[in-house]
């Protein structure tokens, strides 16, 4: 109740404040300072990278700005199209002195989030857009984020469409249109000496490696990691493959689980919680494929052109995950009726039917897609 009543006042705060400032509607037309808002998880992040592009296609001299969770920062490790990085806090007034002291032209927050619309207003922020959901229901769009939405730019993003696709729409009030969803990471010349490092530990660095994510980081994504063993069984046998084992702390228990349940550890190196950001960014990039479920670590893959199967047992494949349908391939079940898990929707499911849309995607078929993908890729 107390923290209903402290959103009301910001609400109130900042019809008051429209009086003196205007609405944050319109365009901007050449902004000089813009911020992004993308408080949300690693994938995320990557996902977010075509907005940073493009902005900066358009307008090479200018200061673009993104908030972001403490991770964010080190996911955009070495992206030359972001100039500052904030970190995120639900702190609206610390948020909003920092907006005001920066005097942006432009800013906009990439899900719906009551903290970050107040902050950009009450920052002064000239010209604000915001999403709306349509073609479903979010959380993320409560009733003070709505009684905030006539005072900016509202463009609709869409549920069961892709998300990076959706979030450049947010860039319409600044003049730029397009539909380039490329992504970006980078990472630095001591992240890459480490990644050889650690490709020398294998039985054949030159061989065919594959990197296996173990763990997400939504466990309600979580595929067994018996079966996990039971693919890189498979890859060894029949491709004589490398695997690395990849995750963080947070994954250690999948990850020794896994290990225990393979036959052919010779072949096998776990670096699960032994690599920074950086490192784990050039450890990708150094693979010939990635296998996971859906979470951060497959969409530096993607971004990096490196080839992925994502087990997308319980999300919408449409949504975020790598899926072009040549080189970044997902498996879901056959008798799925409909997805779980959503992008605007993570937190409020069934749970009991997400873990049986997980379950239900068998090692048989995640290898079919496998042999499918690697049969592309050594054919070019």
């Amino acid at each position: 109740m107390k923290d209903s009543w402290a959103k009301l006042l910001f609400v109130i705060k900042s019809y008051f404040y429209a009086l003196k400032r205007g609405s944050a509607r319109g365009t901007a037309v050449n902004p000089e300072k813009i911020v992004i808002i993308q408080a949300a998880q690693l994938g995320d992040m990557v996902c977010t990278t075509p907005m940073f592009r493009a902005i900066k296609k358009q307008y090479p001299n200018c200061k673009l700005t993104v908030v972001g969770k403490s991770v964010g920062k080190l996911v955009l490790e070495g992206n030359k199209d972001v100039d500052d990085y904030i970190v995120w806090t639900e702190d609206i007034s610390e948020l909003s002195k920092i907006f005001k002291n920066n005097k942006f032209d432009f800013g906009c927050v990439t899900s719906p989030s009551f903290h970050a619309l107040a902050a950009l207003f009450l920052g002064g922020v000239k010209v604000i857009a915001a999403p709306t959901v349509i073609n479903g229901w979010s959380p993320y769009e409560t009733r003070p984020y709505k009684l905030l939405r006539p005072l900016v730019n509202i463009k609709t993003h869409r549920m069961r469409y892709y998300a990076p696709g959706e979030y450049l729409k947010l860039l319409e009030p600044i003049g730029i249109y397009t539909k380039n969803t490329k992504k970006y990471v980078y990472y630095t010349e001591s992240a890459r000496r480490k990644a050889e490092e650690i490709l020398n530990k294998l039985k054949d660095p030159k061989g065919f490696i594959i990197g296996v994510v173990t763990g997400a980081g939504n466990k309600i994504k979580q595929w067994p990691p018996e079966r996990f063993a039971q693919v890189a069984d498979h890859l060894i046998e029949r491709h004589n493959a490398q695997i690395i084992v990849i995750g963080g702390k947070d994954n250690l228990k999948e990850s020794q689980e896994m290990l225990e349940a393979i036959q052919h550890k010779e072949n096998v190196l776990d670096t699960t919680s032994t690599l920074s950001i950086d490192e784990l960014k050039a450890l990708v990039a150094r693979l010939d494929m990635m296998v996971s479920v859906d979470t951060g670590p497959v969409f530096f893959a993607e971004a990096q052109d490196i080839p992925t199967v994502d087990i997308a047992g319980n999300i919408d494949e449409n949504e975020q995950a790598p899926n072009d349908g040549e080189y970044h391939l997902v498996v879901i079940p056959k008798d799925r009726k409909g997805p779980v898990v959503m992008t605007m929707n993570a937190h409020l499911i069934d749970y009991e039917e997400a873990l049986r849309q997980i379950n239900s995607v068998s090692v048989e078929m995640v290898i079919e897609v496998i042999e499918k993908l690697i049969s592309r890729v050594k054919n070019d």
